[in-house]
């Protein structure tokens, strides 16, 4: 296959954290595409209730997921991106920032809206149950110590457990912490275009 041969779409996410949602996209886009990209969103944000992961945290997450869904890494671009303050911008500046792409799989309305006028070919995903596999209702499962390890990949699992362990509070220090700093400050928290 040569490279002008191969077809490349773009996933955007937060993946706050990466959940068998999100996995079940990539096998979904991986069918029709030989090389997917994968733009973490929102990557200057952590340590919010609606951001709690650092972005080296969803890498790993994303990374050792991927390898234990048996996919192969050189197929797939991870790319961290920052929020954009103006929307209208956010096509051209995910673009100055990846690969070349013909698709994007996404069910983000917003993002349905910004591309209606492009080149770039729309692909609307098939959700898994998206009552339970989204990332709100996740974060809300860790924040009450709920079950929640049967709602993410079991590498991602173990990476979430990892990256929590290392002289960092545990999980739900860190989300009880920043729950309450964004109570007080519920007008702060991601500005510009905010991914799934």
């Amino acid at each position: 296959m040569t490279r002008e041969s191969i077809k490349r779409c773009l996933i955007a996410g937060r993946f706050q954290p990466f959940h068998l949602g999100h996995l079940e996209l990539v096998k979904q886009a991986k069918i029709d595409f030989n090389e997917i990209i994968i733009v973490i969103g929102s990557s200057q944000f952590n340590y919010l209730s609606k951001d709690p992961f650092t972005t080296g945290e969803r890498l790993v997450m994303l990374h050792d997921s991927l390898i234990e869904a048996d996919f192969d890494l050189s197929d797939f671009y991870m790319v961290p991106v920052q929020n954009i303050e103006n929307n209208f911008l956010w096509l051209s500046n995910i673009s100055s920032l990846v690969p070349t792409f013909s698709s994007i799989y996404s069910g983000n309305n917003l993002i349905h809206q910004l591309l209606k006028d492009s080149k770039i070919k729309i692909e609307n995903p098939k959700f898994l149950y998206k009552k339970r596999f989204n990332g709100t209702y996740i974060r809300k499962q860790i924040l009450l110590n709920k079950s929640w390890e049967n709602l993410v990949p079991t590498f991602g699992c173990r990476s979430f457990e990892m990256v929590n362990s290392f002289d960092k509070p545990s999980a739900s220090v860190k989300f009880n912490l920043y729950s309450l700093i964004m109570k007080s400050h519920s007008n702060e928290g991601s500005k510009g275009m905010s991914y799934m």
